[in-house]
């Protein structure tokens, strides 16, 4: 049975919210931007910010599509294995690619953890979402 639309909108819709949470202040903001050796200020003085926005949107409604795709191919999916299905894409292809670029660019390991851990738990969640909708 294919992947609702809304299913697919939904997914993306929580999959971007999470970043717009994952790099607050709440979470993860101080660090990565030391991290990367940046400031909220020299972030607010580069714009740029709507560009950002709209790739960040339009890579979550890719991802959500895709991931759709993955989680259709199991024959009873459900929250469960959309959960399993964003685990093992999250973890396993995205995570892994992100790692082996971080390593040989030499960039910290803290930084690798907070990029990649916001994709893992994004994939999570849009599979979830993406199974359950079924």
């Amino acid at each position: 049975m294919p992947t609702s639309p809304l299913a697919v909108l939904v997914a993306a819709l929580v999959y971007f919210v999470l970043g717009g949470l994952w790099y607050s202040p709440v979470m993860f903001a101080k660090p990565w931007m030391a991290l990367v050796g940046t400031s909220e200020e020299a972030i607010k003085q580069k714009g740029g910010a709507a560009k950002a926005y709209l790739v960040g949107i339009v890579c979550a409604l890719i991802i959500a599509f895709v991931l759709a795709i993955f989680v259709e191919q199991h024959p009873t999916a459900n929250l469960f294995t959309g959960a399993q299905t964003g685990l093992m894409a999250g973890l396993g292809l995205v995570a892994m690619t992100a790692f082996t670029t971080s390593t040989f660019e030499g960039r910290p390991l803290k930084l690798f953890l907070i990029d990649a851990g916001y994709n893992v738990v994004g994939f999570i969640l849009a599979g979830a979402i993406l199974g359950a909708w079924r």
